[in-house]
């Protein structure tokens, strides 16, 4: 057995659902490095892009779908973490959760990190829809045709956040998670920091003039998957819509904050 086979086992059982054990690897902390732990919510979106995507989403045999291996382990290391953003109501909606989730996912033997870096943004118009275009042309690797759906997404996350607020200012963690398969299957993480300040009689607003984005990139390891997918698919079988539906925070009976309008 192989110095990789003893590291993926490792990580499977370490990670099946349900599991409270991390392994902090050097990889792990210096994402962390860039991270703050918190309780505040942390609403999320996910979205399959690049040439391939359409096939990935299509193609059920597991051999010969790297992007399937992908959003299962992404799911697992979830489901583990204990983050469902799909309720924010629910206790492991909060950015401690998901704080768990990119530690677990980094950890993952199966994929590498290519990028792992922030980037700040200065709003310059008071028109909060192009503060969003701005945020979304920070996503590298990801076509421009994917990024309206995305930017969509993002309206979406700040609607849902803003509904949830209890206090006259508060912050939240906006996640977007993107699977992008071309020549290679990626898998992009971004998360920025937004305070909403209560704007009496008119709900939330942000009159926030700066972002500090995480930008987190991990490239699969294609070339293995056919030597392991048995192993993620005994641990953990699901489909990417089942990992496009976790990872979506429902705006259901929402209203889009001021500053969206």
């Amino acid at each position: 057995m192989t110095d990789f086979d003893l590291k993926l086992n490792a990580w499977l059982q370490v990670n099946h659902p349900g599991s409270n054990i991390l392994l902090a690897t050097p990889e792990v902390c210096d994402v962390n490095k860039l991270m703050s732990n918190g309780s505040n919510i942390a609403p999320s979106q996910a979205a399959l892009t690049g040439s391939g995507a359409s096939g990935a989403l299509s193609n059920t045999d597991w051999a010969s779908n790297p992007a399937l291996g992908a959003a299962n382990l992404a799911n697992m290391a979830r489901v583990s973490a204990g983050y469902n953003p799909t309720d924010l109501d629910n206790a492991g909606s909060t950015t401690t959760q998901y704080q768990a989730f990119v530690q677990k996912l980094v950890n993952c033997p199966l994929f590498i990190i290519k990028l792992s870096d922030h980037q700040s943004i200065t709003k310059t118009s008071s028109d909060w829809n192009t503060m969003i275009d701005s945020i979304a042309d920070t996503f590298e690797g990801i076509a421009d045709k994917d990024k309206n759906s995305i930017v969509t997404g993002l309206k979406n996350l700040a609607q849902a956040a803003s509904s949830k607020m209890s206090t006259e200012e508060t912050e939240s963690v906006f996640v977007q998670n993107v699977i992008n398969v071309d020549n290679v299957v990626s898998y992009y993480l971004y998360s920025s920091k937004t305070s909403f300040i209560e704007q009496k009689g008119k709900g939330y607003d942000t009159k926030q003039s700066s972002f500090d984005i995480l930008k987190l990139r991990l490239e699969f390891q294609s070339d293995l998957w056919p030597m392991y997918w048995q192993k993620v698919k005994a641990a953990f079988d699901g489909s990417i819509d089942d990992w496009l539906n976790d990872n979506k925070t429902s705006t259901a009976g929402t209203q889009p904050i001021p500053a969206l309008q």
